[in-house]
């Protein structure tokens, strides 16, 4: 699930990447081009911690699904059911 925070990180990495990418390329731009490239750094950063929080947070919700016992000839019947070999008259 993406959080509100993942989400305004997201929103500040593509702003900084946009930032980066609109500075012109010339030798008196240098510290212009720097900065923001420390800014998108920055961004990265913020980014990979809050997809690593994220991803931590989907692997320690349980599961929705329910375990049932079913033993191994219900199981065929219900497989057989499922492509119409068994209780069709």
């Amino acid at each position: 699930m993406v959080t509100k925070v993942f989400e305004q990180a997201f929103r500040r990495l593509v702003e900084a990447f946009k930032r980066h990418q609109d500075v012109p390329r010339f030798p008196e731009n240098v510290a212009d081009i720097g900065a923001a490239r420390w800014d998108l750094e920055l961004a990265r950063n913020v980014m990979a911690h809050e997809r690593a929080v994220v991803h931590a947070r989907s692997q320690r919700q349980p599961s929705d699904q329910r375990k049932f016992a079913v033993s191994e000839v219900e199981l065929t019947r219900l497989r057989l059911m499922a492509i119409g070999g068994v209780g069709r008259s």
